[in-house]
């Protein structure tokens, strides 16, 4: 009877440590899953945010999978959720009528995420 006193002892603390690290919320399953936060946020040359304008994030190479990718809203930023280890080109997209910028942006900007830390791109159009 010993014996499964013990393995039940045992699994009981294995589903409440699941159960802890389940309810910790986002950011620890991404830590779980190798995935970094990366914060953008598009500006232009006076400092005013840019809502319209699609961000790609290319794995890999500037012309590789996209692996996210979003248009941004009246904050100019977006928290991406990217595998670690890897580089990341971001690509900036203005979908206004009116341009602000000239489409495609310049050179693609190289990110790599952190595991432990956020990883800011302020980006300037």
């Amino acid at each position: 009877m010993k014996p499964f006193f013990r393995l039940m002892a045992l699994c009981s603390l294995l589903v409440f440590t699941a159960l802890m690290i389940s309810s910790c919320g986002g950011d620890t399953e991404n830590f779980v899953q190798g995935n970094g936060k990366v914060t953008v946020t598009v500006k232009n040359n006076v400092g005013t945010a840019l809502d319209n304008v699609k961000i790609d994030a290319h794995a890999g190479s500037p012309t590789g999978t996209i692996a996210a990718n979003t248009i941004t809203g009246a904050s100019g930023s977006f928290d991406f959720q990217l595998q670690v280890g890897t580089d990341y080109y971001f690509t900036f997209t203005d979908l206004n009528v009116v341009p602000r910028f000239v489409t495609p942006h310049a050179d693609p900007t190289i990110i790599k995420p952190l595991l432990t830390s956020t990883v800011t791109l302020n980006e300037v159009l």
